[in-house]
């Protein structure tokens, strides 16, 4: 009665009243429907954001490990475009020892924990290139009640590599300083004798 103007659904259907063939209407208010579903899709556009614009990959397995989402990170990681990925089993990306650890850690189905530490597996990459990636996961069910794991995978490759670089320093500064201490001993010991033999001579 104010003009305010609402959405509303309406249903209709053929009825018969008083012996006559009308069309009955039944009319709904859908405003808190129509919020409710803006609402929504503002949220999955601010998630889909969020997650292609993450700087770590990131992936969506069925509750048979297969992916059915991987954002455009994860394919730079892999080497393989989004399209090939989706649909394959996540294991195949593994080498033979990290494919055993990830079914240890989360790829069994029987395995019921809902978060998954973070750990390091081998992939192989599309060329041939063996990279090192931290895993971390989220078990999940989606609202047909269907396992799911979400899963965030960080190259860490040339991490690792300087801090063995750094390890590997460390080591030859040690055993560099362990040479240095014992020429230094057994400079100090010929000088001792050296004085000795004067000495007796």
């Amino acid at each position: 009665t104010d003009g305010t103007t609402i959405p509303v659904e309406i249903h209709s259907r053929a009825i018969t009243y008083r012996g006559r063939n009308v069309i009955l209407n039944v009319a709904r208010d859908i405003t808190e429907r129509i919020e409710a579903e803006k609402a929504l899709r503002e949220s999955e556009e601010r998630y889909r954001s969020v997650v292609e614009n993450s700087h770590d990959g990131i992936m969506v397995m069925d509750e048979r490990f297969q992916i059915i989402y991987t954002n455009s990170v994860l394919s730079q990681i892999l080497g393989y475009p989004s399209n090939v990925i989706i649909g394959s089993a996540f294991k195949k990306y593994l080498d033979d020892k990290s494919a055993k650890l990830a079914a240890e850690h989360f790829l069994k189905p029987e395995v019921k924990e809902k978060y998954f530490s973070q750990q390091i597996y081998r992939i192989i990459r599309k060329d041939g290139d063996e990279r090192a990636v931290k895993i971390s996961a989220n078990r999940f069910q989606d609202s047909k009640g269907k396992e799911k794991t979400v899963a965030q995978i960080l190259d860490v490759t040339e991490q690792l590599r300087t801090e063995q670089e750094k390890k590997q320093l460390e080591t030859q500064l040690k055993h560099s300083q362990k040479m240095e201490a014992i020429g230094t001993l057994a400079g100090g010991i010929a000088h001792d004798f050296n004085n000795l033999l004067m000495g007796m001579q």
